[in-house]
């Protein structure tokens, strides 16, 4: 699942998503010949969108993501680095092969500045600060601390959806996070999921602590966070995912 201004790194190496991304990259250097739809309304635009994959179909829900840096290999592998943009409703979908094609409507990011929504801000900013103190002492996370800055620069409803993007091993919950309009009640789940794994934290800590275990070895996994979850938003090694994504 993926959300507005996060970063997805991505490996190109299926035929027909080879020849997708090299006419989404038409204009650039380095593409292999041969390879470019010249006649696709996206020829040349850098962006396409993605959506979570069900067992019976894919998500009306997803986000258009953008090329921000591609590198093509000597097998003909496509490496590119992209970073969410918005999110969209699949109103129609027109095509299913080679590359799933819809039509869309995006959504209207609107800002909550209540009271209640700042309130609510906040509590998710500690919680988050919380987490990664614990999860640090449990050797269970590492949180970069330029993350953590950006937590206070973020508005609510930008927080909100970049909170639920660092759980990557939970994308059912993810994926209702991304489809909430509202933004007050996507902060009250990240809020109430934040706290889920503070209380899970504080309670391995207090046994780690009662037997005298040592700080930063990897012990039990929160059941929400999964294995040593290692957040770091540079994508310096371009590539690391694979060729599932489809054109909205």
């Amino acid at each position: 699942v993926t959300f507005p201004e996060t970063a997805l790194p991505l490996q190109i190496f299926e035929a027909r998503y080879r020849v997708l991304f090299s006419t989404l990259l038409a204009g650039a250097d380095g593409l292999e010949e041969g390879l470019i739809s010249e006649d696709k309304p996206w020829v040349g635009t850098r962006r396409f969108g993605t959506t979570f994959v069900l067992e019976d179909g894919i998500s009306s829900v997803g986000t258009l993501l953008e090329i921000t840096r591609h590198r093509r290999l000597d097998d003909g592998r496509i490496l590119i680095s992209t970073k969410g943009r918005q999110r969209f409703k699949i109103l129609k979908v027109v095509q299913q092969q080679p590359v799933i094609v819809c039509e869309v409507e995006y959504f209207a990011e609107e800002e909550v500045n209540s009271d209640a929504a700042a309130s609510a801000a906040k509590d998710v900013v500690d919680l988050f600060k919380s987490m990664s103190e614990l999860g640090g002492k449990l050797g269970t996370i590492r949180i970069p601390d330029e993350l953590l800055l950006k937590l206070c620069t973020l508005s609510p409803a930008s927080l909100s959806l970049w909170v639920a993007s660092l759980f990557p091993a939970f994308p059912d919950q993810q994926q209702i996070v991304l489809q909430q309009e509202d933004a007050m009640v996507r902060l009250n789940m990240v809020r109430d999921l934040l706290s889920q794994v503070v209380k899970f934290y504080q309670a391995e800590w207090a046994v780690r602590s009662a037997f005298g275990a040592p700080e930063g070895r990897a012990g039990s996994r929160s059941g929400l966070v999964g294995p040593q979850w290692d957040v770091d938003e540079e994508d310096d090694a371009l590539g690391g995912g694979d060729s599932s994504s489809d054109e909205d």
